[in-house]
């Protein structure tokens, strides 16, 4: 998340070529990534719209039932792309009851 972080607002980098970049660097042979099926999939989701931040959280949920997040914007994405699939469900999280307000 960080390298996408730095190729993006240092050097630049945004779509296809930062998508593209991403993959070239995780396909080197001395870089090591935590869970490449998980950053395949946020950066196909990244190319088509979604935040990279977002779709690698998203796609590093895990055998997790549920995924929660206060983003609407990221819930709709997630949707439109087919992030949501029987094991996942975008929910929008608990709302706090309003305080009641009593006249004194």
């Amino acid at each position: 998340m960080e390298t996408e972080w730095v190729l993006r607002s240092l050097y630049r980098f945004h779509g296809a070529r930062l998508s593209s970049a991403i993959l070239a660097l995780t396909s080197l042979p001395t870089v090591r990534v935590e869970d490449p099926a998980a950053v395949s999939r946020a950066v196909g989701w990244a190319s088509s719209g979604m935040d990279f931040a977002d779709a690698l959280h998203l796609a590093s949920r895990g055998e997790s039932a549920k995924f929660m997040s206060f983003d609407n914007k990221l819930r709709k994405r997630a949707k439109a792309l087919g992030a949501v699939g029987q094991a996942l469900s975008l929910q929008r999280p608990l709302r706090q009851p309003k305080a009641s307000r009593r006249k004194v």
